[in-house]
């Protein structure tokens, strides 16, 4: 899935100057398939549905999981020169925050409905997996929206310094 990732990142950066250094449609696409993925595994738990599908929902969300490539220039089009560095440093700091608050989270959120021990495998129920993929999605929303806020820059800046 890091692969996948690292890849969609390299295309995206890629695609995003083919189209004249436009971004919001890459923002805009993550979000949506957030929601879309969280959306999906929350009613496919909910119907206790068990297939590949899960997998190949979770291999598609690692599409959108590096946006780098794509949210550094909005950050630097769009904020003065001076705090630009810090923009930038705050948002790796922030994808380290959700890790630790979202692993804590979905920890959480496993604990409330305990394990089963199958032949000395801890097995979590489905209302475990809905609780989490429930609560993934609200917050997937957020992102969604908070996705098409995004200006389009056009890659301002790149043009003033080539």
């Amino acid at each position: 899935m890091g692969a996948i990732a690292a890849l969609s990142g390299f295309s995206f950066a890629l695609m995003s100057q083919a189209l004249g250094n436009r971004r919001r449609p890459f923002c805009r696409f993550a979000g949506t398939v957030n929601v879309l993925v969280f959306l999906s595994l929350a009613t496919l738990t909910c119907l206790d549905v068990r297939s590949k599908t899960i997998a190949a929902l979770l291999c598609f969300l690692s599409l959108v999981g590096s946006l780098s490539s794509i949210v550094i220039p909005v950050l630097n089009e769009t904020n003065p020169e001076s705090r630009t560095g810090l923009s930038i440093s705050f948002m790796n700091f922030c994808f380290y925050l959700c890790v630790a608050v979202f692993g804590n989270l979905v920890g959480y959120l496993m604990s409330l409905f305990p394990p089963k021990s199958v032949e000395g495998v801890m097995v979590y129920s489905q209302q475990s997996y809905f609780a989490v993929f429930s609560v993934l999605f609200v917050f997937s929303l957020i992102v969604f929206v908070c996705s098409m806020k995004v200006p389009e820059t056009y890659g301002r800046k790149v043009k003033e310094s080539v």
